[in-house]
């Protein structure tokens, strides 16, 4: 299975071009609830696989994520910019799951071991704020939307005013226009390396071990090629060919078990006729790593020793990519 990450939301307008050029993807899904339609029919159909957070307490988490959402609706227009408060959710997010001095103090008089609710929990910390992530991103989704719909409607009214093309008081609507398309462009921009530190906690605890990990932000590319220096290049895939996820499966399940993957396959010669990483699929490889332990390393914790705790025969190597679509 490919796994997209670290995002659990995906915008409605992506789901099929990422699913029609990898195959069915598997994404981290701590909370059911927030689950947006198109995801879920994306799920009904086959082309994502909703992975739950097993040992999360789903009762506790889903309180938690509903009193940052009360708060966030009741300092609305109060907070600054959207990335300010996400910011200042992810910081009273930490903070809240921690125990208060006054719980200390109670605990230490009564000599009582601490009641679970008590005990902060790092998965629950790192599903929040994914969660928060979530509800962040579908956020400026929407405002994207919005924004093209009122730059969609003055364009109609320039027309029906008889305005000219250039009047700078009605601008032209390009859908691909990077002004128009940036605050959704690269979702990975905001809070990159936390991001990246609350999947890996969550992916290392689900215990699955997936063929690739591929994210199609470039920030989150970049930080990840920061912190996974070996990771070893191994070409680009086209992804415009009918049937380019069927035959990358089979490229990258031969990749993953070889000793040298880096002669295993012949490189992609370039194509000068389209834009560098458009439409290509960017692997590289961490050889003679098993997932846990990149996980462990995106964690900064020592990696364990010895097999896979999970899978007997786990890959040989751990492939890692960046798609542009």
């Amino acid at each position: 299975m490919i796994h997209f990450m670290p995002f659990t939301y995906i915008p409605a307008a992506r789901i099929e071009p990422l699913v029609r050029a990898l195959g069915p993807l598997s994404v981290l899904q701590p909370l059911a609830a927030m689950t947006t339609p198109a995801m879920r029919q994306a799920a009904d159909q086959g082309g994502l696989h909703l992975r739950p957070c097993e040992g999360i307490d789903a009762r506790r988490l889903n309180q938690a994520t509903k009193d940052f959402a009360a708060w966030a609706e009741l300092h609305k227009g109060h907070g600054g910019q959207l990335a300010g408060i996400f910011q200042f959710e992810t910081a009273r997010a930490a903070s809240a799951l921690e125990e208060s001095p006054n719980l200390i103090r109670d605990r230490l008089k009564r000599g009582a071991t601490p009641m679970p609710h008590e005990v902060p929990d790092p998965l629950l910390q790192a599903a929040l704020f994914l969660n928060l992530a979530h509800t962040f991103d579908g956020q400026q989704d929407a405002l994207q939307d919005d924004l093209g719909s009122v730059q969609a409607m003055e364009a109609r009214l320039s027309h029906l005013l008889g305005e000219s093309a250039d009047d700078d008081s009605f601008p032209a609507v390009d859908a691909g226009s990077p002004a128009l398309n940036d605050p959704t462009q690269d979702r990975g921009q905001q809070m990159t390396a936390q991001r990246l530190h609350a999947w890996a906690r969550l992916a290392l605890a689900t215990g699955k071990r997936d063929l690739l990990y591929v994210t199609d932000s470039r920030a989150i590319w970049a930080h990840l090629m920061e912190m996974l220096p070996d990771a070893l290049p191994l070409g680009q895939w086209p992804m415009d060919a009918p049937s380019a996820a069927a035959l990358l499966i089979q490229d990258l399940e031969r990749l993953a078990q070889e000793t040298d993957p880096a002669v295993a396959l012949p490189p992609t010669p370039p194509n000068p006729t389209r834009p560098a990483e458009q439409g290509f699929l960017t692997v590289h490889a961490l050889v003679g790593c098993p997932a846990h332990k990149m996980f462990a390393r995106l964690l900064k914790h020592v990696p364990e020793a010895g097999a896979d705790p999970v899978e007997a025969l786990p890959p040989r190597n751990t492939l890692i990519g960046y798609i542009g679509l």
